[in-house]
């Protein structure tokens, strides 16, 4: 084959198998957006120690009528924990059972040790009968809501809100609450903060079913928005805590050797689903995610997420593919395998990260672990309706993607698009060089990519030049791609790409052909990677049409 052929396309297929590199990556930059440890509220696993001291209940008043009262509330199923208490200012009973109250505050005592304390400027309470506590109420004016972690062992200090600093904090205007119910609920907007995450929406409904102890139902009416940013050191509520050591019951007279043994306690598993609705959009600095609906699944072991449940901070070292061999995939995440959560210097990224979405939340458990959870704690699906394309787009790299639908499983971090029907996964550059496929699988940690099926490779796919079709490699099979770190935090560089399956390199009428492609990359100096070596195998052809051709089971460029 005359060299001038030969280098022409060595270099399409250099250059198309490059461009694969920095669209799936954009995809990868767009769709990881939490690594390391995540945030939130949470209960934790049930212990017989409250972890503070409460105050002993007043006696000789009655509840209606009263100055400066606080009334406890027992546990049903423990009537010797204490497990809140109401206290007000001022009370003034009204008819049929109800009561006006000024400053009302409420505690909540947890069975893991955490306090919950909420307080407003004024409220109303209904209570039915004389000396009983209220059934319903409603606190109105500058609601503040406040959780507390438990105090270290030893420290038997009351919790005090104005002086503790709390995990979490809740702001609204006014909330209602319905005993019997087990519910709370506010038509007004509502904050909740963390040291790293704001969520805000409008309108709520909390159902909380005693029995089982857990939540039945969260909802939001709409105008929801969340924002993550990581803060190295950050307290998270949801960080699963290691349960205390159990004392040893020494056998008087046996020593250690005769301690009473004490069998683990199997763990609370709860699996919830969360359901996001309308316009949902996820975005950091430039890059931006946006989909008709947002399907979020959660694996809690003993009501928080299990260590690694996000992910390890750091990924791993690529594989290698081999001389003619595909990469191997990542080996599958098991149920419950730990891994290692974030350092505390793990970078913060980019940015802040937003998520917003114009119509409802609803978050409901589940009573089994849905096949989503198969092999992750957390797992995302961004879907589409109809003819409607989940898009991404990263506008500082001029980089756009469509699919009909992307998944993450954030334990594992794998990422998937797909197509549906007419709707394939599709990644672009500005000049409109793209790769388009069924399918994209990418393993974040390995750094990987593995295409299952057919796909084509375009470049400048919108310059047309005259009408001739646009340089473009196919293959039937499938294709694979190894990648390395590159400069940046989340840079990924191209090393190796495999294409299997009647693949063709076509430029205009110069063509290599063969049973698979496998080419290696090195970086050029600024950065991108440069096409070093390609290995066409079986049936391998070099077609230059007038500078000549050539024909052989293998060819070595």
């Amino acid at each position: 084959m005359a060299r001038g052929a030969r280098s022409l396309s060595t270099r399409t297929a250099g250059l198309l198998l490059a461009l694969a590199f920095a669209l799936i990556a954009a995809g990868v930059i767009l769709v990881v957006v939490v690594r390391g440890q995540g945030s939130g509220a949470g209960l934790g696993s049930a212990s017989s120690d409250l972890g503070v001291p409460v105050r002993p209940p007043e006696s000789g008043r009655g509840v209606q009528g009263a100055r400066d009262t606080r009334v406890q509330f027992a546990d049903r199923h423990d009537p010797s924990r204490v497990a809140s208490e109401l206290q007000w200012a001022t009370l003034d009973p009204r008819e049929r059972g109800r009561a006006d109250v000024t400053e009302p505050r409420a505690w909540v005592y947890f069975k893991d040790g955490r306090v919950g304390h909420v307080k407003a400027q004024r409220g109303q309470l209904y209570m039915p009968e004389q000396g009983k506590h209220p059934e319903t109420g409603t606190f109105v004016g500058g609601v503040l809501g406040r959780v507390f972690g438990p105090r270290p062992p030893g420290d038997t200090r009351p919790i005090d809100p104005e002086t503790d600093t709390p995990e979490v904090l809740f702001f609204a205007e006014t909330i209602e609450f319905n005993m019997p119910m087990g519910s709370i609920t506010t038509s007004d907007e509502f904050r909740v903060e963390s040291s790293e995450v704001t969520f805000r929406a409008r309108g709520l409904v909390l159902h909380w079913n005693e029995v089982r102890d857990r939540v039945e139902l969260f909802q939001t009416d709409g105008n929801n928005s969340l924002q993550y940013v990581r803060r190295p050191g950050a307290t998270n509520p949801m960080q699963h805590r290691a349960p205390p050591a159990p004392e040893s019951a020494s056998v008087p007279g046996t020593g250690p050797a005769g301690a009473a043994a004490q069998a683990p306690r199997a763990p609370r598993l709860d699996f919830y689903k969360a359901v996001l609705a309308g316009h949902v959009e996820l975005a950091q600095n430039q890059r931006l995610l946006t989909s008709d609906n947002l399907d979020l699944w959660v694996r809690l072991v003993d009501r928080r997420l299990a260590p690694g449940a996000l992910g390890p901070a750091t990924p791993q070292a690529p594989g290698s593919a081999g001389d003619g061999a595909a990469p191997p995939p990542p080996p599958p995440a098991e149920t419950g395998a730990e891994l290692a959560p974030a350092p505390a210097d793990a970078p913060t990224g980019a940015g802040a990260i937003t998520l917003s979405w114009s119509g409802p939340l609803t978050v409901r458990p589940m009573e089994a672990a849905p096949p989503e959870l198969a092999r992750d704690d957390v797992a995302l699906r961004f879907t589409a309706d109809g003819s409607n394309t989940v898009g991404l787009r990263d506008t500082a790299a001029g980089l756009t993607g469509a699919c009909a639908w992307l998944a993450y499983g954030a334990t594992s971090r794998l990422v998937t698009l797909a197509g549906r029907g007419p709707v394939d996964v599709r990644l672009a550059d500005a000049r409109g060089s793209a790769i388009e496929s069924d399918r994209v699988e990418i393993a974040v940690a390995a750094r990987t990519a593995h295409v299952p099926g057919a796909g084509r490779l375009l470049r400048d796919a919108g310059s047309d030049r005259a009408g001739a079709a646009p340089p473009a490699i196919t293959w039937r099979e499938q294709a694979d791609f190894v990648f390395e770190p590159g400069a940046g935090t989340d840079s990924w560089r191209l090393r190796e790409a495999l294409l299997a399956g009647s693949v063709a390199a076509q430029d205009g009428p110069r063509a290599l052909r063969g049973e698979s492609f496998h080419a290696y990359f090195a970086p050029a100096p600024d950065g991108r990677p440069l096409l070093g070596r390609l290995v066409i195998q079986e049936q391998a052809v070099a077609d230059g049409q007038s500078a000549g051709s050539l024909r052989a089971s293998r060819i070595d460029i």
